[in-house]
């Protein structure tokens, strides 16, 4: 027992020093350091605060390193719902080492807060950032064509297949393509949705957008067997159902 004692006063002493401060993890029920369970986001976001908290408070850290730590205490926040919390380590992480990750996040928090306009400019931001990368000209895109700023969405929508890779870029040219349609733009619609279907084959919701404006046209025929891929891409879909029946065909 007395050797019990005197091996926990000895850490006591240690811990007191500094010596054992970053290696005693924020929970004594986890061995963890407190820089392995700040980046494991698996771990609860009261445990992974408490341990990102430990980081920052440390001193050890600067730079694009201390960033993180703020980035992943800010997800945290989020995720526990304490978003004005949320929104200060984010912005405290771009000050220290600005990162269109930032603004990727802030602009969603402003965007499901209603706040469109500071979302925008969030999303600008990244486009500042990140002239090269199709996310930010999509982020802004799609929120254009919430606000009904058809027009403005086409060029981000432009940008965003240009530098998107050419496996994933089924989404811009769907995207762009409801775009021309909300603006009357019928051939410029049709070429996109052909250029998403040459992309993803199984792309239902292209095929029902094309199936619609051949629907419009009278050309009845082509309408059918666009919805009957869409079908194929994705039974028991409802536009394409809905199509069908409304050709009077059976689903």
């Amino acid at each position: 027992m007395r050797l019990r004692w005197l091996v926990l006063l000895a850490l006591a002493g240690l811990m007191l020093a500094g010596g054992l401060y970053y290696l005693t993890p924020p929970n004594i029920a986890d061995s963890r350091s407190a820089d392995e369970i700040c980046f494991d986001r698996e771990e609860a976001v009261s445990k992974l605060v408490l341990a990102c908290t430990a980081l920052i408070d440390s001193g050890r850290f600067s730079g694009q390193d201390l960033a993180s730590i703020y980035f992943e205490r800010a997800m945290a926040f989020q995720s526990w719902g304490k978003i004005d919390r949320a929104i200060s380590d984010f912005q405290e992480s771009d000050r220290i080492c600005p990162s269109a990750a930032d603004h990727d996040f802030l602009g969603g928090i402003y965007e499901e807060r209603g706040e469109l306009d500071r979302a925008l400019a969030e999303y600008s931001e990244m486009v500042r950032l990140e002239p090269e990368q199709p996310s930010g000209y999509q982020r802004r895109a799609d929120l254009r064509m919430k606000q009904g700023e058809y027009k403005k969405a086409i060029p981000d929508w432009t940008e965003a297949i240009r530098f998107e890779h050419p496996v994933t870029v089924v989404y811009e040219y769907f995207r762009r393509a409801q775009a021309y349609s909300f603006l009357g733009r019928e051939a410029d619609a049709l070429a996109d949705l052909n250029k998403a279907i040459e992309t993803d084959p199984y792309a239902s919701g292209a095929y029902n957008d094309r199936a619609k404006i051949y629907e419009a046209r009278g050309e009845r025929e082509k309408a059918i067997d666009d919805f009957r891929k869409a079908l194929a891409a994705q039974p028991y879909d409802a536009t394409a159902t809905e199509g069908l029946k409304r050709l009077g065909v059976k689903p």
